[in-house]
């Protein structure tokens, strides 16, 4: 009879909404439950928790449940971090890559994975692609997104909502 303990993973989600928004309390409250139920369906893993960041930017200055997570990294408790895409964890391309180096060097090492992206930081491959794919990922992204954006300043200009010098409509 094997008597060997098997030990779990403890995963952290990690989340960042651009913006609060009203109305988007639903998305939130869906990838929560989301990712629940993928905790829920892999026998080796646990829920450390959720760390979610909202209205804040892509860097990784002032986002107080990053911080949080990293420093529960530092004290072992996480050996897993897991997040929708590599812009949710950051958009700035040195920030991320110091942050995966400094998570994998941590003993034990902890490893994040970007769901959409297929990418998981502790596989052997990890550097290579840290210095070849997840630069052209992050400007994907980037360029995505600001697509996005203009198309929809476009749409705010034709119906006649302009900002303000503050930001605002």
């Amino acid at each position: 009879m094997d008597e060997t303990v098997k030990i779990k993973k403890r995963v952290a989600i990690y989340m960042r909404c651009v913006s609060k928004v009203p109305g988007k309390e639903f998305a939130y409250e869906y990838q929560k439950r989301y990712y629940e139920n993928m905790i829920g369906q892999k026998a080796d893993w646990e829920l450390k928790d959720f760390y979610i960041d909202e209205g804040l930017s892509g860097t990784l200055q002032h986002r107080p449940d990053f911080d949080r997570m990293i420093e529960d990294c530092k004290e072992g408790e996480i050996d897993l971090i897991v997040t929708r895409n590599v812009s949710r964890f950051s958009r700035n391309l040195k920030d991320c890559i110091d942050c995966i180096r400094k998570l994998k060097a941590m003993d034990p090492s902890v490893g994040v994975l970007f769901e959409a992206e297929n990418f998981y930081s502790l596989d052997d491959k990890t550097d290579m692609l840290l210095t070849t794919i997840l630069p052209d990922l992050i400007n994907d992204e980037i360029h995505t997104k600001s697509g996005i954006m203009g198309d929809s300043f476009e749409t705010r200009y034709k119906r006649g909502i302009f900002l303000s010098e503050n930001g605002g409509a």
